[in-house]
């Protein structure tokens, strides 16, 4: 959709740790997916590793996304 937009954030923590965040904002009706496709597997085995975190939301007004990078 040409309304859609994507939010993206980030910010360096003082002990380095690296904070985004990615929200989807007036685009298609967003869902949980009924399987995992190709990106969420991609996502989750390159960022998703200890100490690392990602959070997924599939809010219905557009995808959130939150990734925690530790060194």
């Amino acid at each position: 959709m040409p309304e859609g937009r994507v939010k993206v954030d980030w910010v360096i923590q003082p002990d380095g740790s690296l904070h985004i965040s990615w929200q989807e904002m007036h685009g298609p009706r967003v869902a949980t997916p009924q399987s995992i496709g190709l990106g969420i597997t991609l996502l989750t085995r390159l960022l998703f590793s200890h100490p690392n975190t990602v959070s997924l939301d599939y809010d219905s007004d557009g995808l959130r996304c939150s990734v925690v990078l530790k060194d």
